[in-house]
């Protein structure tokens, strides 16, 4: 019976994260209505079992209380906002994420976690294939993006990113001493080919950033954590250059830059 009950909650959490990755939507073919049923239905299991759970509940929600500060912010972020009935209406979605990511870090170790995210996104990621070749029309861009893919999700970028995060869960695994190596060193192969398919040039970038720094902190973690930051501080530093300068970062925070006094213009009365 446990093991059932495992089997059903890892099930439980490979839909979740799929969901909450907007793999479900299928690039935005599938109307809201299951959907949105879908979210309250993850949040009413994610509340079932915090309450089932709730010694481990109360102990894991009091470890950082900055977390809490962080989605306070984000729920009453609609004070300022120019549209804060828009933003108020959705705010649920941080509750309920804020629920089953409760969930998630109570009931699973860290390991557990990271094969949970690694078997998300390499679902994902076959499933993008056999979308993007049986139906062309959803998998891949037309006429705003020739050629790119975007599997089930709904944007290059979004595919991109999803598999930079594929990337590094599956390198995690692959170069651990465990079973299945072979299986997630294809799950890498697999990652970069979608990756490269999907033309996103900010994931290919912020992949490398980020393996770098898994390399560099497996190298030197036993010299301190003093020189872990330093080396992260560097690479953190090269990578955000390498942003710029091979991806349209530039316009955009030149947008930003126009954007930005507008808006403190507007809410303060004061032009910076």
């Amino acid at each position: 019976m446990k093991n059932l009950s495992d089997i059903l909650e890892k099930i439980f959490a490979i839909l979740s994260l799929t969901f909450f990755t907007g793999g479900l939507s299928l690039g935005g073919t599938v109307p809201n209505g299951p959907l949105t049923a879908f979210r309250y239905l993850i949040w009413l299991i994610s509340g079932i079992l915090l309450v089932l759970r709730w010694r481990t509940t109360l102990a894991l929600a009091k470890r950082d209380l900055f977390i809490w500060v962080v989605t306070a912010m984000a729920v009453v972020s609609f004070t300022w906002s120019n549209v804060p009935a828009y933003v108020l209406q959705n705010s649920r979605e941080v509750v309920q994420m804020t629920f089953f990511a409760l969930y998630f870090a109570g009931r699973f170790s860290l390991k557990e976690q990271l094969q949970l995210v690694a078997w998300t996104l390499g679902i994902g990621a076959v499933a993008s294939i056999f979308t993007a070749v049986l139906f062309p029309s959803i998998g891949i861009h037309g006429a705003d993006h020739p050629g790119a893919w975007k599997g089930i999700y709904d944007y290059k970028n979004t595919l991109g990113s999803m598999m930079t995060l594929s990337m590094v869960a599956f390198y995690l695994l692959a170069t651990n001493k465990q079973p299945r190596r072979l299986l997630a060193w294809c799950g890498c192969g697999l990652s970069l080919m979608l990756m490269l398919l999907s033309t996103s040039k900010t994931s290919l970038t912020m992949t490398l950033l980020l393996l770098l720094f898994v390399s560099f902190y497996r190298k030197f973690q036993w010299r301190g954590k003093i020189t872990i930051l330093i080396l992260d501080l560097m690479m953190l530093f090269l990578g955000g250059l390498g942003l710029v300068v091979f991806t349209n970062w530039v316009s955009i925070l030149t947008g930003m830059a126009e954007i930005l006094p507008s808006q403190v213009e507007q809410k303060f009365g004061v032009l910076p």
